[in-house]
């Protein structure tokens, strides 16, 4: 029986590389971490047995996944800021609020104590805004938008915004606030979204139509932009890649260490779905998972430094 779940696990890691293929591979794709400690228990299964053929074949697997990891963890952030001084600090707080019997205090002290900059909000209604008054009258910036029952976005900030849009892209239900804001006289892109999460093949090929169109109507014209949210996808999804390439962005998890955010009620299954994605003249100064809220999805706190070059001043 074992030998069967080996071949199985074996098999998973080799499918989440066919992630282009269909969304059963993409789901796939997401699970690299299990999939690591699956295998690492086998390795000592089979050294325990003293197996020398399957223990081979198990640190081939093992060493496979491993190579998907590393780079989170091994990634040198600030070596590429060497030559560029520090322009300015912002703290973003991304929340998740799509989830029943919300505990609003037990939100607003958390975000009292992270005290965010930017507070980014996924799945909100009106119901919420008012549970959660007493700590968003402190920002004097907001935009947001309630749409479908618990799909509605907003964004509070302390640091004034030039200009903003709502844009629905493809048949999502889920809007995407696209906004500028300025810092110092420093202006950056700031996005949040939310895709449609691939249960089958059409809604699979809705999100990837999602990907695309944001890709392809928001190019950064300037070198600052911060996207953030929820991807309903893990970072070894090709198109996850794919978007980072066409955005010119980075995972601001690169040298943090992944962060399973979804589901919190599952631990052991949980998988990295809510990502913050930065351009070049952005350093990652933290990057952390929060508390679990009872939200299903964990927040995110992301600290950036706005790097530019000595030639700009």
């Amino acid at each position: 029986m074992l030998i069967i779940l080996f071949f199985i696990s074996a098999g998973l890691s080799i499918a989440g590389f066919f992630s282009q293929n269909g969304w059963w591979y993409d789901l796939i794709s997401h699970f690299r971490i299990q999939y690591l400690f699956v295998h690492i228990f086998f390795l000592l299964f089979f050294i325990m047995i003293r197996n020398k053929r399957f223990i081979l074949i198990t640190l081939f697997f093992l060493l496979i996944n491993a190579n998907q990891l590393l780079p989170y963890y091994l990634y040198k952030p600030n070596l590429e800021y060497r030559n560029m001084f520090m322009h300015e600090k912002v703290k973003i707080l991304l929340l998740n609020l799509k989830a029943p019997d919300k505990n609003y205090t037990k939100i607003m002290d958390y975000i009292y104590k992270v005290n965010p900059d930017i507070l980014a909000m996924d799945g909100v209604s009106a119901e919420d805004v008012s549970g959660l008054n007493n700590i968003l009258i402190q920002y004097q910036n907001e935009n947001h938008i309630f749409s479908a029952e618990g799909s509605g976005m907003e964004i509070l900030s302390r640091i004034p915004f030039k200009n903003f849009q709502f844009q629905y892209y493809g048949r999502s239900v889920y809007p995407t606030i696209i906004s500028q804001l300025t810092l110092n006289e420093k202006v950056f892109n700031f996005i949040l979204i939310h895709l449609t999460p691939p249960f089958n093949e059409i809604s699979f090929a809705q999100r990837n139509e999602e990907f695309a169109r944001i890709a392809q109507e928001n190019l950064p014209q300037e070198q600052n932009t911060i996207v953030i949210g929820n991807f309903n996808t893990g970072p070894w999804s090709h198109w996850f890649q794919d978007f980072l390439k066409k955005m010119h962005l980075r995972n601001c998890s690169l040298g943090f260490g992944i962060h399973p955010t979804y589901p919190t009620q599952w631990p052991i299954l949980a998988v990295p779905i809510d990502h913050c994605l930065v351009s070049k003249n952005f350093s990652v100064l933290n990057y952390e998972q929060g508390p679990d809220l009872s939200l299903g999805h964990y927040p995110l706190v992301v600290e950036l430094g706005i790097y530019q070059s000595n030639d700009e001043n």
